[in-house]
């Protein structure tokens, strides 16, 4: 698609001029312009206007006493709004009424001259529609007739009607199914979902092909909404359902973006609060309101989901629509300001816009009003590349009703549209009384809405409202609301997990931190000060890298100047450190394109200066995040000479490739500085250093454009003067220099280590001067020195790598390319000895294991790439057991699970047990001791975790899924990931050594993990015992279990090559003692991220009297429920006079209730009977405190609240 600005102007879109006749006969329509299919479809366009959905509008104002209001109904007359297909009648119209002809004439008839004019098609009648809710269920089944209708009958008229060449002009915006594929994320345990979903693929597949084939039709397909999705399993699965949907269809680059909250009402934008705000020590993502869902409102959603699809491989061109069509939630109720409670729940109810008790009410809701009106490429969120806010469902139309049932369309009864029913939320539906069918005019609800608005509707505007449709006035079809499917919990098991294979792979770790938001932020906590420790890594930052890149010692000189042109690059700033004088710096960036052409990002440089302030002379770069993908990011550093009071170093970014589009930035890039020895930085005096927290333009981060100043100030003086252009290669001016620099000779590579090579050559020469060179690394830009010399950094080891050299002059002149040479890097150090057999595994994924017998099979190695089918191979040495990761380039999204696991092992694998000197399978307890060294190699680019894994069985069965805990050990971690689960504990000593502690609940297995603070590429005679204890104590480990195998590997996301395992060791023997229990940890305990939402106490909760002051009580919520699963989290609350030092929590379900899995207790189920236990952590309550656990269940039939008891010691 061609490059076209997602932000080039803003503006309420409302009818443009008065439409002087809305429909007008075939000899007056609008001639055809051909239209370019462009990137966003609603930059420079006016919007279509419903004359249809206008007369009800302008009609309900007629009938208002209040003058207010219905000059306020006048005005949102003008706004626009789409069009509903919800059945095949309304393809030629209902009842003689307006079909997709009569819409698509209005539009051509509103066009003004050659302007564009963007009309919005809701595609929206698959078989078993809707299959989560009742509301909105549509006429076509879901069998093979079903869909033979849909695509002959539905689809095919569709299209060719579209592709008339009579509309060829008009922008056809098509809003594919809503709430259809998302029910393959998280509802198939309804039957008629996972009756459904298959149809609903091959229904959108057609749809999408046959769409797809005409220039002048764009494609949004739908996303649900923050509170069904943002929960980042549920997310990732979006991602890969939509992902396997277009690979059958039209490809990734086939689609032009995603609308969210599609006739929802989840706010824009939570003003008062953000996601990870601390409040009483939590943040406000784990409130009951969002359950631990880090995308609060549709900004944020839009932000994750966009970062999400470009990590997977789709196009950075995609935009996103947000519909805001209801969700202002203004009026006499709104908040004006944050709470000032330190509960978090209380925090959030108060200071939440968003008034629903739940956020899985979707019907008709009471107290919502207008949100912002239609609007062309809005600037208020960067992150979430908005094409644009939009009113697909039209206000005033109904979302559905609990009163009969309506068989012409299908839509039936549903009782989450009667306000007197109690949802399984234990919440009134909050819906308004009296509601029609789905897609009916509801006055009541649209009297609401104008008067509840937020920003309030103006009471006047240019535009004149659209004349009543002609005659006949048959009703239009009107628009249904597709039901949310009650807001479902993210899947129990997590999405990101896929089934076991025959070479499974550890847990998959959870989306990185942070995930992409208005303002993310990759630490929890500011990083602590510093102390007397020589190596003080913050355990709240990812582990410095361990390969740190020294600074060239080549210093820049001022940088050339160029001829003035038209707009140009600019650079953003924030700090993201807000301790100026600790051990990092952390600036925040990002480039924005301000003029009128794309830019080659591969010319573009960014240089942000600072001191160094003493310590080692070796910085250390870590990308902690960015909206673009950190892995194409490219680092280094440099020194300035003569320094500065404010500058002797700065920190250069370069990028990968890529164009960044005229208006189009490259969104927030989180970059981390260090030094190796960690001593600490005085920020205050550094020439770029800003204490701004947001993003602003900032001329003391310098920007460079084929080694030409274009923006900012250096700390010499150097400004840009005039502006050059941004384009790629900038043409020189009639009557200048147009002869390029001489090509370099003599480049010989000078130097070589693991990390780095150096290269040098003979200057170049230039009828003017040579400004600077360019150096390219299999291809690719990766510096600009000014002298004949220049040091690569940041390598893999063992890697050739193959270089050439360019010389380029002040007015942009290029030479041809030097001849190349290929240096390659050494080898990890300790070598494998050269005694034995080296043999390179290419085993492919997925799904298969390669496995190598090593130190005569005392250990083996595994490929195991089971979640990609990219070429992986390894280089082993079958005498040492050394072995590297010698071919990989993986490029997933590091929101889901690795690419592979490849590792090394002792015991048994999935029933590939090694036979020497083995140890295992042994019960826990039985175990006299268990220590184990391994030594790495690791690479400063990918994104990668360092980890043991280790699991544990019931029985010593060695074959199939161990089902009791699997036991991660992170020794270091690299572009953002983290372990799976929540973090319940930090800075605890175990074995000697200090770990961040995260713990989760898969299917049918424990997982708990051990982060490694500071990370390290290697450990010495780690004492596995005491983490077995430890492991043990906070009730993630059964030491009646057996150990089956201990493996350390990587576990891979992107890159990966270089990755090695220069040596490793284990040892495990038997004896009589049972392992000591480290102490108990303190931490308060966090909920893994599987629950969601919904408060729903349970009847006439107890307390337990006690004579001796100790006493409490229990309460239970449902806090999702999907008709055959439920969530629930259960609050103990210390109602005595003293601490608790245990509690117990029991009860017995009215029905066939069964619990799957649970967290944060110990608990026991037989029958309809269950007891819950405190365990190690969470025993001790102060009296008023409380702590929480919760659980999965399924059911059929009823699933009442049961009524629990509580007692204490």
């Amino acid at each position: 698609m061609p490059a076209i600005s997602k932000r080039l102007r803003a503006g309420v879109l409302a009818g443009a001029v008065s439409i002087a006749a809305s429909i007008v006969p075939l000899a007056m329509q609008h001639p055809a312009i051909a239209a370019t299919h462009v990137d966003n479809p609603y930059a420079g366009a006016t919007f279509f206007v419903n004359p249809y959905w206008a007369q009800e509008v302008q009609s309900e104002a007629a009938n208002q006493t209040n003058a207010t209001l219905a000059a306020k109904m006048r005005v949102v007359s003008t706004y626009s709004t789409a069009v509903w297909m919800d059945r095949i009648a309304a393809i030629n119209g209902v009842n003689g009424g307006p079909g997709l002809t009569t819409y698509l004439d209005a539009a051509l008839s509103q066009q003004q001259g050659t302007t564009p004019e963007v009309i919005e098609i809701v595609i929206y009648d698959l078989p078993g529609r809707d299959c989560a809710a009742l509301a909105s269920n549509g006429e076509l089944p879901a069998t093979a007739a079903g869909l033979q209708t849909y695509e002959t009958q539905y689809i095919d008229p569709i299209a060719s009607i579209l592709s008339n060449p009579k509309y060829s002009s008009l922008r056809i915006v098509t809003i594919i199914e809503p709430d259809s594929l998302p029910n393959a994320v998280t509802n198939m345990s309804i039957q008629a979902c996972a009756t459904a979903v298959p149809y609903y693929e091959q229904g959108i597949e057609y749809a999408l092909t046959k769409l797809h084939a005409i220039p002048n039709v764009y494609i949004y397909m739908d996303a649900a909404h923050s509170g069904w999705l943002g929960w980042p399993n549920n997310a990732s699965g979006y991602v890969q359902e939509v992902q396997k949907v277009l690979n059958a269809s039209i490809g990734v680059n086939g689609i032009d973006g995603f609308v969210t909250n599609t006739a929802n009402y989840t706010p824009l934008k939570e003003p008062f609060m953000t996601a990870t705000q601390q409040v009483g020590g939590q943040p406000v993502e784990s409130a009951n309101f969002y359950q631990w869902n880090p995308d609060i409102d549709e900004a944020d959603y839009a932000a994750d989901l966009y970062s999400r699809f470009v990590a997977a491989g789709f196009p950075s061109s995609i935009g996103m629509l947000i519909d805001t069509s209801r969700n202002g939630w203004g009026g006499p109720n709104e908040p004006t300001g944050p709470s000032t409670a330190t509960d978090v729940n209380t925090f959030v109810n108060q200071s939440k816009i968003d008034l629903r008790q739940h956020r899985g009410l979707w019907c008709n809701q009471n107290g919502a009003g207008l949100g912002q009106p239609p609007q062309a490429s809005p600037t208020d969120f960067p992150n979430a590349h908005l094409d644009a806010y939009v009113w697909i469902k039209p206000p005033g139309e109904s979302d559905g009703t609990s009163a009969a049932s309506d068989p012409t369309t299908g839509k039936k009864s549903d009782p989450m549209c009667d306000p007197t029913y109690t949802t399984s939320y234990g919440v009134l539906t909050n819906a308004l009384p009296n509601s029609p069918i789905a897609g009916q005019w509801f006055p009541a609800q649209f009297d609401q809405l104008v008067a509840n608005a937020r920003p309030a509707v103006p009471t006047s505007t240019s535009s004149s409202p659209p004349p009543p449709p002609p005659s006949p006035s048959a009703s239009p079809s009107p628009s249904p609301s597709p039901s949310p499917s009650s807001s479902p919990s993210p899947s129990p098991s997590p999405s990101s997990s896929p089934s076991p294979s025959p070479s499974p792979s550890p847990s998959p770790s959870s989306s990185p931190s942070p995930s992409p938001s208005s303002s993310p932020s990759p630490s929890p906590s500011p990083s602590p000060s510093p102390s007397s420790s020589p190596s003080p890594s913050p355990s709240s930052s990812p582990s410095p890298s361990p390969s740190p890149s020294p600074s060239p010692s080549s210093s820049p000189s001022p940088s050339p100047t160029s001829s003035p042109v038209s707009g140009g690059l600019k650079v953003q700033y924030k700090n993201n450190d807000s301790a100026p004088s600790d051990n990092q710096i952390k600036p925040g960036l990002q480039l924005v394109n301000t003029g009128s052409s794309s830019v080659d990002l591969s010319t573009v440089t960014v240089r942000y200066w600072f001191t160094r302030d003493g310590g080692s002379s070796t910085l250390v770069y870590n990308c902690d995040w960015a909206a673009m993908g950190c892995g194409n990011i490219r680092a280094s550093f440099g020194s300035v000479n003569p320094a500065t009071p404010t500058a002797d170093t700065y920190l250069q970014l370069s990028f990968t490739g890529g164009t960044l589009a005229a208006g189009g930035s490259t969104g927030e890039i989180q970059n981390r500085v260090n030094k190796s020895d960690w001593s600490n930085f005085t920020e205050t005096n550094d020439y770029s250093y800003g204490t701004n927290t947001t993003f602003q333009d900032w001329t003391k981060v310098t920007v460079y454009v084929n080694g030409v100043l274009v923006w900012g100030t250096e700390p010499s003086g150097t400004s840009p003067s005039p502006t050059p252009s941004p384009s790629p290669s900038p043409s020189p001016s009639p009557g200048g220099d147009v002869t390029p620099p001489s090509v370099p000779t003599g480049l010989v590579v000078t130097g070589v280590s693991g990390s780095s090579v150096s290269l040098a050559w003979n200057a170049s020469t230039d009828n003017v001067g040579v400004a600077h060179y360019n150096v390219y690394r299999n291809g690719v830009l990766v510096g600009q020195p000014t002298v004949t010399s220049f040091t690569d950094t940041g390598l893999a080891a063992g890697t050739a790598y193959t270089y050439t050299v360019a010389a380029v002059d002040a007015a942009g002149n290029t030479s041809a390319p030097s001849t190349p040479v290929t240096a390659t890097t050494t080898s990890p150090s300790p070598s494998p000895t050269p005694t034995g057999t080296t043999v390179t595994d290419c085993t492919p994924g997925p799904n298969q294991n390669g496995v190598t017998s090593v130190q005569g099979d005392e250990y083996r190695v595994q490929t195991n790439e089971w979640n990609s089918s990219a070429q992986q191979c390894l280089t082993i040495n079958t005498a040492t057991g050394a072995w590297t990761v010698s071919t990989a380039n993986f490029s997933g999204g590091t929101g889901g699970a690795p690419a592979t696991y490849p590792s090394i092992y002792k015991g048994c694998h999935w029933g590939n047990c090694t036979t020497k000197n083995v140890g295992m399978p042994i019960q826990i307890s039985q175990i006299g001791s268990a220590v184990t060294s391994w030594s790495t190699t690791q690479v400063s680019s990918g994104a990668y975790d360092v980890a043991y894994d280790i699991w544990t069985n019931s029985t010593p069965t060695t074959t199939g899924q161990p089902n009791g805990t699997e036991i991660m050990i992170w020794l270091n971690s690299r572009g953002g990931v983290q372990p799976f689960g929540s973090q319940t504990a930090t800075g605890v000593t175990v074995a000697g050594h200090t770990w961040n502690v995260w713990q989760g609940q898969q299917t049918s297995w424990k997982i708990i993990s051990y982060v490694l603070t500071p990370g390290a590429t290697s450990i010495s005679n780690l004492d596995l015992k005491a983490i077995f204890a430890d492991a043990a104590a906070r009730g993630s480990l059964n030491t009646s279990d057996y150990l089956l195998d201990v493996e350390a590997g990587f576990e891979i996301w992107q890159g990966g090559q270089g990755l090695g395992s220069n040596s490793f060791s284990v040892s495990v023997t038997s004896g009589t003692s049972s392992p000591t229990p480290s102490p108990s940890p303190t931490p308060t305990p966090s909920p893994t991220p599987t629950p969601s939402p919904s408060p729903t106490p349970s009847p006439s909760p107890t307390s337990s009297p006690s004579s001796s002051g100790v006493a409490c009580r229990a309460t239970y919520v449902v806090n999702s429920d999907w008709g055959s699963g439920f969530t629930a989290t259960v609050t103990v609350t210390n109602t005595g006079s003293r601490a608790t030092n245990g509690w117990t929590v029991a009860w017995s379900f009215g029905g066939n209730q069964t619990v799957t899995n649970y967290w944060n207790t110990a608990l026991t189920q037989s029958g309809a009977s269950v007891t819950a236990t405190n365990l190690s952590y969470n025993n001790v309550i102060q009296p008023g405190q409380s702590t929480t656990f919760g659980f999965n269940g399924s059911y059929s039939g009823t699933n009442a609240a049961p009524t629990l008891s509580c007692t204490a010691s």
